[in-house]
């Protein structure tokens, strides 16, 4: 974590970068839900010529005395995190924020990654879907909430998971006044599953450029057309009822 605040979650080499750090960061006493800060800090201190058993004495030195880190560019955010206190504009808070669980029987590993999240100090409030399965830092199916922060590989990458974001000319207020019409048009224009289409296609210039370059693109053309503006035919979302849903 930068001294901003800002989270960068690790994608799915994460795990391959766990097992080559030189030393075990729960032995240190560093809790597990901290792993995704603590490979980021690694990662940009490794860029800066740390490494090795100099990384692992660092690290060492943290654990041991997390208020001492309290202003360190790097670190200053993880040592906030371990109670160290805080260089200024890191958050500290590490109670976990309110959550909703939008389903039953859920992977237990999946909702602990949430609450995870839900400890983050950038972290506002969470949500679970009902096809919530395990991610690499937030679950698939998990929703968080953060303020002033960005968190662009939270589940990872490995299917070209991805996050988004669109930036309208409009204020803010607007959700306010106009709540229904933005809902109804986010209903309207959003498409998901498999076999899901519009019934009236959307159109793109791309959609009249050459397809015919190539045996493939020639063939998927026309699938490609059927999907386009929708969220394509994946078939994550599992079947279950929702109901009681409380805040965690």
């Amino acid at each position: 974590m930068s001294k901003n605040g800002y989270v960068n979650f690790m994608s799915m080499n994460s795990r391959n970068m766990e097992k080559k750090l030189p030393f075990r960061p729960v032995a240190l006493g560093i809790p597990e839900r901290l792993m995704p800060v603590v490979l980021d800090c690694a990662r940009q201190l490794e860029d800066e010529g740390v490494r090795g058993k100099a990384l692992r004495r660092l690290f060492v030195r943290l654990a041991q005395d997390p208020k001492s880190f309290a202003d360190h560019p790097v670190l200053g955010g993880l040592a906030g995190m371990l109670g160290g206190g805080s260089s200024p504009g890191a958050a500290v808070s590490v109670t976990e924020v309110p959550w909703r669980a939008w389903g039953e029987d859920l992977d237990p590993k999946a909702v602990q990654q949430l609450r995870d999240g839900c400890g983050l100090p950038v972290a506002v409030s969470g949500a679970l879907m009902p096809d919530a399965h395990v991610g690499y830092g937030l679950p698939i199916g998990g929703v968080l909430a953060v303020a002033d922060a960005v968190i662009p590989y939270g589940v990872g990458m490995d299917i070209a998971c991805r996050m988004k974001m669109s930036v309208f000319a409009v204020s803010p207020d607007l959700v306010d006044t106009h709540g229904d019409e933005l809902a109804r048009a986010i209903e309207q224009e959003t498409c998901f599953g498999v076999g899901g289409q519009f019934k009236v296609r959307k159109d793109h210039a791309v959609m009249h450029d050459d397809w015919g370059f190539s045996p493939v693109t020639r063939r998927m053309r026309d699938t490609a057309w059927a999907q386009l503006g929708t969220s394509g035919s994946v078939s994550l979302i599992e079947k279950k009822l929702v109901k009681n849903c409380q805040l965690s």
